[in-house]
């Protein structure tokens, strides 16, 4: 290049690594943009992940057994339907995880049939089939397909409505099971229930 007076130079130098630097941000920002939803989808599969592998934890639990946790995770919201468990960011993009065990819902209410609490499930049983399903106070055989039929019905509905998780409140996972007494045996057979719901 010739240099003149007014410094066309230095001019044309100043421009060019301008122009580089410009570039170069561009592609620095464009990478880091390209990864923010991969860095969201990483996020909610996470959480998902924590809150189902706690879930199965109580499941395969060979005792009755309950854990209280409370999730906060800033900016995404949890739900727990009878099958999957689903996380969602405020950008609306969502992950679900299939729950590899169907869970009850800790609250019901439907017409004359309601609970709050496994507890409360335990006297709805004692209404309905006329013993708690303990082990002292066993379900008769014959009422078995009642016990199955109320756990479906509340099933359905929790597929429908699943449980919003408030991360201000801890999340309950409790392990029941439900003992019914065959008609020519002392023997008890034991139908496992996992219920979830909030305090």
């Amino acid at each position: 290049m010739i240099k003149d007076d007014h410094g066309s130079e230095e001019l044309i130098l100043g421009l060019g690594a301008l122009l580089a630097s410009a570039i170069l941000l561009l592609i620095v920002l464009s990478l880091f943009r390209s990864t923010l939803p991969a860095d969201r989808s990483v996020a909610l599969q996470y959480c998902v992940s924590e809150v189902s592998g706690d879930i199965v934890t109580v499941a395969t639990s060979s005792v009755p057994y309950e854990r209280a946790t409370q999730y906060r995770y800033g900016g995404i919201n949890l739900s727990i339907s009878s099958d999957f468990v689903t996380a969602e960011d405020q950008s609306g993009e969502s992950f679900a995880k299939p729950l590899p065990v169907r869970v009850c819902p800790g609250r019901y209410s439907c017409g004359t049939i309601s609970w709050n609490n496994p507890a409360a499930f335990r006297e709805q049983l004692n209404t309905s089939c006329g013993a708690y399903g303990t082990e002292q106070s066993p379900v008769n055989a014959c009422n078995a397909g009642s016990v199955t039929d109320l756990l479906a019905v509340a099933r359905r509905d929790m597929a429908g409505n699943p449980v919003q998780v408030d991360p201000a409140r801890p999340l309950v996972v409790e392990k029941l099971l439900i003992h019914i007494r065959a008609n020519s045996s002392p023997a008890t057979e034991c139908i496992p229930c996992v219920f979830v719901y909030q305090r």
